[in-house]
Formats: C-alpha cells, structure tokens, sequence
C-alpha cells in the first residue's frame, strides 16, 4: 500500500460515549488533503492507551471503512475539501485513559 503525501492533516478529531447506544463511542475526525491535486486516502489507526501511555487497543481503518458511501477512494482525496469521518465503535472499556490517531 502506498504511504499517503504527508500533507494530509487530521484537522479535528474527538471521541466520546456514544449519544445513542451504551457500551459505544462515537468518533469524528476530519481530514483536509493539502497537496494541489487529489491523493490516496489514508489509512486511520486509532489506538486507545492506559494511563502510563501503554497501547490497550488498536484499530485501522481502511478508506472503505471510514468514508461515506457518496466518496469513491479510487478517486483519491480531492485538495483543499475537508472530509468528515464517522465512525461507532465499542467501548474498549475503564482501562482507556486517552486515544491516538495517526494516518498511514
């Protein structure tokens, strides 16, 4: 798999409980391609980690997994448009003291 241009910044993210469903989270990031040409979408990794920093959990994400239905990664990132991302996952429980993300 290519390595994504390192001019795809994540502009926001935050995960939080699930407003809808106990034992979830809902995640939201957004990601704007600043090269001047479309690019590979990324791949998302998000790991949870404990209070000393320790990963406890670690999930990635292919653009298939994270892009609404409308976007085609074939495509690729289009410059300078941000992209929502959406995302429900399960709670990895007590032990998660904060997240990370990152892109490759």
């Amino acid at each position: 798999m290519a390595t994504p241009p390192a001019r795809i910044d994540l502009l926001a993210r935050d995960v939080r409980e699930h407003p809808q469903y106990a034992g979830a989270l809902l995640v939201n990031a957004t990601l704007v391609n600043r090269e001047t040409q479309a690019a590979a979408y990324p791949v998302l990794q998000l790991a949870f980690v404990d209070r000393n920093g320790a990963v406890i959990g670690l999930r990635r994400f292919l653009p298939s997994d994270y892009l609404e239905a409308s976007l085609n990664p074939a495509q690729g990132m289009p410059p300078a448009r941000p992209v929502q991302i959406l995302l429900e996952l399960q709670d990895p429980g007590t032990r998660a003291a904060g997240f990370e993300f990152s892109l490759r």
